[in-house]
């Protein structure tokens, strides 16, 4: 059987890497990348550690190492030195290099594709490590075939990055439970350095592995590990400062000038004179992060500025296929009482979607719980260490359900090629329906440029007017448009982003124009001409005269 499955898990990993390239090259820049390569390239350049400090290298020096590798794009960022903002050097990278823009942000993609299939393999290793060579496989085969994981896995953007990160930080805790050696605590401080360096939110893995390690340690040796944490911690700080050159570290904590209460707080109850023994902007950037207001939250169409405490719980129900929800379920009810050695896995994964979930005003994507995923199928895993996985027999009622579980995973992943992002499961409707319980990177991130010039090429629709949810601007990707920044329609076809349509605002077509209220409520009513993507929805003459009419009347 374990050979069996080795060539299915192989089969499945080619089958990750094969969606996730040729559904990256039919997507355009998101959001997000539009800042972040460009970022990545200015760091290479320089020490532009001070532009958005809250948001740390790793993740955008990697894609821009190849980018530069393979053919140096056009791009200077030193007349942007004193600036701070990353979307300033998104807006001088694109006016450079208009001709090779799709080209150069296709390659850095293929660094983060890569990524994508590292955390897979990480997550086959782990769950091989807590559950033998069997429950491996089946993590492997499960993780790969993960369409949330392949939407974010293909983009230049941080959070597959976390994902590997810290995947491989509880691998190497679990590698140092069962053989307490140095070097495998340095391993495990090298692994929380690293998702330091892709996120901040890897900061809280030094909050959260110490506590789990130490209750899930035998009575005996609790105090032993408590003990050892110091080194780790100390590695996983040089890991850290290593990845920016050791700029600012050693900082004075008075030489900082923190803007937010907590950190001010910090501040004056510790002696002035103290070394912080992490680089100078990433300290800045936690201050920076800890001072950000809330974002615009939808959830089950409503906003709020504050953000909904059950906001992540119900974009993990919604987004999360449905074979992977009802394993991880069979796996619980299998075994209620989790072991010693999965409690750093429960530990991790409840910790820090309860933390999302408490801070609020970061609803903005399931991406930021995109860690998730991987610790999910580890979880699953457990189901082949039962009682019931071990009777007689090949098919059994459990393993009847997980090969109907799989088999429902693929057909579902293949299906969603290539609309990945906007994937919302079964049970809520798919992506067609994915508007009515959220928004944002969740469904339209600016990806179906692609689509909308494939699609006036075929109908010969020489100009629309658009209203695109993004940073980049349309005539990169070869299309006329006049920005429809209201509801008064002048070309033949009006072309709206699912999240305009619905209500959440944003720059418009790259620009700096934010909409007024609901500017985009009247074209609700109205049957689209088609919907590319699952994003972009396309109205006719007759749909959007209708809508006008409509707004004429009020």
């Amino acid at each position: 059987m374990s050979r069996t499955m080795g060539g299915l898990v192989v089969a499945c990993l080619a089958l990750n890497v094969m969606l996730a390239v040729s559904s990256a090259g039919r997507k355009s820049v998101t959001v997000d990348e539009f800042a972040n390569l460009p970022h990545g390239l200015a760091l290479l350049q320089g020490r532009a550690f001070h532009v958005d400090p809250g948001s740390p290298p790793l993740p955008r020096m990697l894609p821009a190492l190849l980018v530069r590798a393979l053919g140096p794009p056009v791009f200077d960022p030193s007349p942007l030195a004193e600036r701070r903002s990353s979307w300033e050097l998104g807006r001088v990278f694109a006016h450079g290099n208009r001709a090779d823009y799709a080209r150069h942000f296709l390659r850095g993609r293929y660094v983060s594709i890569a990524v994508l299939l590292l955390t897979c393999l990480l997550t086959l290793g782990y769950a091989w490590a807590l559950y033998g060579r069997v429950g491996g496989l089946l993590a492997g085969a499960l993780v790969s075939l993960a369409p949330n994981l392949i939407a974010h896995g293909r983009l230049i953007t941080p959070d597959v990055y976390l994902a590997a990160a810290t995947v491989a930080a509880l691998w190497a805790l679990h590698g140092w439970q069962e053989r307490p050696t140095v070097r495998r605590l340095c391993v495990m401080g090298g692994m929380i350095g690293l998702a330091v360096l892709c996120k901040l939110t890897g900061l809280l893995l030094l909050a959260v592995l110490p506590l789990v390690s130490c209750a899930s340690a035998a009575p005996g040796r609790r105090w032993r590990t408590l003990r050892a944490w110091p080194l780790a911690i100390a590695v996983a700080m040089a890991v850290v400062n290593l990845g920016y050159g050791f700029d600012g570290a050693m900082t004075r904590l008075d030489g900082f000038d923190f803007s937010t209460p907590l950190a001010t707080a910090v501040q004056s109850v510790l002696p002035p004179w103290l070394p912080v023994p992490l680089p100078f902007e990433l300290v800045r950037g936690v201050d920076v992060q800890l001072g950000l207001g809330g974002y615009e939250s939808y959830l089950f169409g409503s906003f709020s500025e504050s953000g909904f405490g059950s906001y992540y719980l119900v974009a993990l129900a919604v987004k999360v296929p449905f074979p992977l929800l009802a394993l991880s379920l069979v796996a619980m009810l299998l075994r209620p009482r989790p072991t010693r050695r999965e409690m750093p896995l429960l530990a991790v994964t409840i910790g820090l979607v309860t933390f999302f979930s408490v801070a609020g005003q970061r609803n903005i994507g399931v991406r930021y719980v995109l860690f998730v995923i991987p610790l999910l199928c580890v979880w699953i895993a457990r189901v082949t260490t039962t009682e019931r996985w071990c009777r007689p027999g090949w098919l059994t009622p459990l393993r009847t359900g997980v090969v109907v579980g799989f088999l429902w995973l693929f057909v579902g992943t293949v299906a969603a090629w290539p609309h990945y992002l906007p994937f919302f499961n079964l049970p809520s409707g798919g992506a067609e329906g994915g508007h009515r319980y959220l928004l944002d990177s969740n469904v339209d991130w600016g990806q179906d440029l692609v689509a909308l010039r494939e699609y006036m090429r075929e109908q010969e629709i020489e100009r629309v007017d658009l209203a695109y949810f993004g940073r980049v601007p349309p005539e990169l990707y070869g299309i006329r448009y006049r920005s429809l920044f209201d509801d008064h329609v002048r070309a033949s076809h009006a072309v709206i982003s699912v999240n305009f349509l619905w209500g959440q605002r944003y720059f418009v077509n790259g620009s700096s124009y934010w909409p007024v209220g609901d500017a985009y409520a009247s074209f609700r009513d109205r049957t689209p001409t088609t919907v590319l993507g699952h994003t972009l929805y396309v109205f006719g003459p007759e749909e959007h005269s209708r809508a006008t009419e409509k707004v004429e009347a009020r």
